[in-house]
């Protein structure tokens, strides 16, 4: 009787700590995580931004998106992708633009999205060259 009652009690605690053990190594360890942001818009030939992954951990599919809004965009108002990260590094994306902008009040203006990350920017648009990007 006593063997029976020890092995009972012998197998829950072996379930109990086979259903414990793995769920809390699998639970996200704290501080380590990917964190995104935009760290800087760039003109040039067409728009490019620089996403950097300041996390403990690699980003895997972040999806990003450059939209211009204002001025008189042709070609070019929005592109959107996914891209992976590591830690520690940065990538950059780019689009192709073409359009004017030039005066007051008809300048684009350039949004940058990253996971959920976001950085704002205006510039001056003349055909295919982004100029004072700031």
């Amino acid at each position: 009787m006593a063997i029976k009652k020890f092995l009972k009690i012998g197998l829950l605690f072996a379930l109990i700590i086979t259903l414990v053990i793995p769920a809390t190594s699998m639970a996200k360890q704290p501080g380590k995580s990917p964190e995104i942001v935009v760290e800087k818009i760039a003109g040039g030939f067409g728009v490019s931004a620089v996403l950097k992954n300041i996390g403990t951990e690699d980003a895997i599919g972040v999806s990003w998106k450059i939209e211009l809004n204002g001025g008189h965009v042709l070609i070019g108002k929005a592109k959107t992708g996914s891209i992976d990260i590591r830690a520690g590094t940065s990538v950059t994306v780019k689009s192709m633009v073409f359009g004017f902008g030039l005066r007051y009040g008809y300048t684009p203006t350039i949004t940058v999205t990253a996971d959920t990350a976001s950085r704002d920017a205006t510039g001056k648009l003349l055909l295919f060259f982004l100029l004072k990007v700031a």
